[in-house]
């Protein structure tokens, strides 16, 4: 299974990735070699960025679009750990899988595609409501992690590495958003897949965004 680098992947896989620190140093090459980044290394890449690069949103977008390219190398577990539908966030009056999704009518191999939810708002989402996303074609298997974008949207970023018909369906604490399924059609195309290692010592790294 390729698992690329998002958001949620833990800033230690960025910093210990050559590539993807390559981008980093392009970037915030102080923040990339200070304690601050050793001592936050379990923190989530994009809690991480935003909390450094504040308060430009849209830069660290841009950067995190540029390490959804690279292959996460990093030892970690095939999957997220289970999530549990929790009644203290939405009470079981609320319909599991009740929330309405858009999915795009077509997807092109290696360029991202954007499925939206339009889920709760209450509370704080962007803090508490967890939200994982597994893809499958065949014996492939993607999970991908969500987040909040505001106004009771989340949004799921998949980076399709083949062509085909790809089945997807949600795990989240939030009941609403727990249990979605659909399929996303994803069509051949030109663009390259991740960054990966070359065991004979080439390899290609992406273009960061310019600070």
């Amino acid at each position: 299974m390729t698992r690329t680098l998002d958001r949620y992947s833990p800033l230690s896989s960025a910093l210990d990735n050559e590539h993807a620190r390559a981008v980093l140093e392009r970037v915030i090459p102080d923040v990339v070699a200070s304690p601050l980044a050793q001592g936050l290394r379990t923190a989530p890449l994009g809690g991480f960025l935003q909390f450094v690069m504040r308060p430009d949103t849209a830069k660290v977008e841009e950067l995190l679009a540029a390490l959804a390219t690279i292959e996460d190398t990093s030892e970690q577990s095939e999957e997220p750990a289970s999530i549990a539908p929790a009644t203290d966030y939405e009470p079981d009056s609320v319909p599991s899988g009740s929330a309405r999704v858009s999915i795009p009518d077509s997807a092109t191999r290696n360029e991202t595609v954007e499925i939206g939810f339009d889920g709760p708002s209450h509370g704080n989402p962007f803090i508490e409501v967890e939200l994982h996303v597994r893809f499958e074609k065949g014996s492939d298997t993607v999970v991908v992690g969500g987040f909040y974008d505001g106004g009771g949207r989340f949004l799921v970023r998949f980076l399709p590495p083949a062509a085909g018909s790809w089945t997807f369906v949600t795990e989240s604490n939030a009941r609403s958003l727990d249990g979605i399924g659909g399929a996303v059609e994803v069509r051949e195309g030109r663009a390259r897949g991740p960054v990966r290692v070359d065991e004979g010592g080439s390899s290609r790294t992406p273009t960061a965004p310019r600070s």
